[in-house]
């Protein structure tokens, strides 16, 4: 374990964190929950992303790092940030589970690995509105001994300003920066969570313009035995281009738009075909690098009436595709 003083505002804190695999080409920083260290993030990923340099850090008030002060979710962004700059944090992949997804969200990385992320506000049951409702009747005729009891169970235990810091980040919407975000977003959730349940990945999901939802088995802490099928997801997932395909020449009316479609799904990828009004055919697809040349050779080949003439490729940013459809 390695401490790293970080100068915020008028305060400095002592964070706390750890380095595995020191000389790995490329960085992932793990973040964990809110309640949680850095201890649980090391448990489930210590022996995957062999090939990264990990950087675990105890955001301040849990684990080894102190906080004496309330924050909010954009000052745990901002020291995270300034921990990176001192640490040469040289890659741009980001693990956050819960709280954690919330600042690995604000720190815009390229990749975003969000695990149960929080930021999604449901409905609260009138069991929880009876609880809040109480502890503010409470409070100034009982004092803090009845109100303590009242806590969320997230809250327990804890000193004033970290309750007073819990407060405030316990019910952010986070919807306007899931919408705003331009990373490429792994959503990984366990399907009997109970805390951020599915349904708050489903709308992140639908939020985030690139990202991917994956359901697991499992509840919030779905990651802790499931490391190495996310570590394949997400490589597979950066491994990942997606290309935009100009044909011309006599590709109209001969179906051609039929023949991509059949190739592309014999080869399993993702993307659309369509007529276009000059003439020409457009493709969208998302392909592993193994797979261009295979599939614009079997382009330029196309069906038995068509003759192409030309095909112009080009990478476009990375974006979620679902099947291989023919649009009209």
């Amino acid at each position: 374990m390695a401490q790293k003083e970080i100068r915020y505002g008028e305060a400095t804190f002592p964070l706390s964190y750890e380095i595995l695999n020191p000389s790995a080409p490329r960085d992932i920083l793990f973040l964990h929950g809110w309640g949680s260290n850095k201890e649980i993030m090391k448990q489930a990923f210590g022996r995957s992303f062999a090939d990264f340099r990990h950087l675990y850090l105890d955001l301040p008030g849990f684990g080894g790092t102190p906080n004496e002060l309330v924050l909010a979710t954009r000052d745990y962004a901002k020291i995270t940030q300034a921990f990176l700059s001192e640490v040469g944090f040289k890659g741009d992949f980001i693990a956050g589970h819960s709280f954690g997804g919330k600042v690995a969200t604000l720190l815009s990385p390229q990749n975003l690995i969000l695990l149960s992320s929080a930021g999604i506000l449901l409905p609260k049951s009138l069991k929880i509105k009876s609880k809040i409702a109480l502890a503010k009747i409470a409070k100034p005729l009982l004092g803090g001994v009845l109100t303590e009891r009242l806590r969320s169970e997230d809250a327990k235990g804890m000193p004033q300003n970290m309750y007073e810091t819990f407060k405030n980040v316990v019910d952010e919407d986070f919807s306007p920066h899931f919408r705003e975000s331009r990373s490429l977003g792994f959503l990984f959730w366990g399907k009997e969570d109970r805390a951020t349940p599915l349904e708050c990945g489903c709308k992140i999901a639908s939020l985030m313009p690139r990202a991917t939802l994956f359901p697991l088995e499992g509840d919030h802490y779905f990651f802790l035995n499931q490391a190495t099928l996310i570590e394949g997801i997400v490589k597979k997932g950066i491994a990942l281009k997606t290309y935009h395909f100009k044909i011309t020449g006599k590709v109209q009316g001969v179906g051609y738009r039929k023949f991509t479609q059949r190739v592309a799904q014999e080869m399993g990828l993702k993307g659309h075909v369509r007529n276009m009004e000059d003439g020409s055919v457009e493709a969208l697809c998302t392909l592993e690098e193994s797979q261009y040349e295979p599939f614009i050779k079997a382009l330029h080949q196309g069906p038995l009436r068509s003759k192409v003439e030309a095909i112009e490729a080009s990478e476009v940013e990375s974006r979620p595709l679902e099947g291989f459809e023919i649009l009209y």
